[in-house]
C-alpha cells in the first residue's frame, strides 16, 4: 500500500514540477524567453531529429508563448535545423528498413509527427513486395494451427504493416504453401 502511495506522490511531483516550469516560461521577459525556448529546442534536437510540429508541441508543453515559439522554429528553418522534407524522408526510410511499415501505417506515423503522408509513396512497389515476403517468412508457420488460422494471421500481421490486401493475400499463401509443401 506504501508503494502505491509513494508512487503516486512522484508522479504528482513530476506534473507539477513541469506545471510550474511552463508557468515560469510564460511569464519570462520576450528577449529571456526566446533564448530559453531557443536552448530547450537545440536540447531535443541533440537527442534526434524532430519535425516542426513537435518541437513547436514541445515548445507549447513548456509554456512558450506562441510568437516566441514561431521565432524560434523560423531560425531554426532558416539555418536548416529544422527541415521537414528531409526528415520525413529519412523516417519512411528507417520505418520501411527497420520495422517494414508501407503505405496506410506509415501514413499515420507521417500524421502523428506532422509531416505530409504523401512520403509514404516514396516506397517502390517491388521493395515492398520483397520486404513483405522476408517478414511474413521470418513470422513464419505456426504448426499447432490450421491452414485458415495461419493464413488469417500472417494476413492480419502483414495487413497491420500497412501493405495492400493483394500482397497481404499472396505472401500470406506463399508461406503457408512453402511450409506445407515441405512436409
Amino acid at each position: 500500500m506504501w508503494a502505491v502511495l509513494l508512487n503516486e506522490e512522484t508522479r504528482g511531483g513530476g506534473a507539477r514540477q513541469r506545471a510550474a516550469t511552463a508557468q515560469k516560461n510564460a511569464q519570462l521577459p520576450p528577449e529571456q524567453a526566446v533564448e530559453a525556448a531557443r536552448q530547450a529546442a537545440l536540447r531535443m534536437l541533440d537527442r534526434s531529429a524532430h519535425s516542426t510540429k513537435m518541437v513547436a508541441d514541445k515548445l507549447a508543453n513548456l509554456g512558450f508563448r506562441s510568437e516566441v515559439i514561431a521565432e524560434i522554429l523560423g531560425r531554426f528553418e532558416r539555418v536548416g535545423l529544422l527541415d521537414d522534407q528531409a526528415y520525413g524522408q529519412m523516417l519512411v526510410r528507417t520505418r520501411f528498413a527497420e520495422r517494414g511499415l508501407v503505405g496506410i501505417a506509415l501514413e499515420q506515423e507521417l500524421q502523428r509527427r506532422g509531416l505530409d503522408p504523401k512520403l509514404a509513396t516514396q516506397i517502390d512497389a517491388d521493395d515492398a513486395y520483397e520486404k513483405a515476403q522476408e517478414l511474413a517468412f521470418r513470422r513464419g508457420y505456426k504448426a499447432g494451427k490450421s491452414r485458415d488460422a495461419n493464413l488469417r494471421s500472417l494476413y492480419g500481421f502483414l495487413a497491420r504493416k500497412g501493405y495492400s490486401p493483394g500482397i497481404c493475400a499472396r505472401v500470406a499463401r506463399q508461406v503457408v504453401e512453402k511450409y506445407e509443401s515441405s512436409i
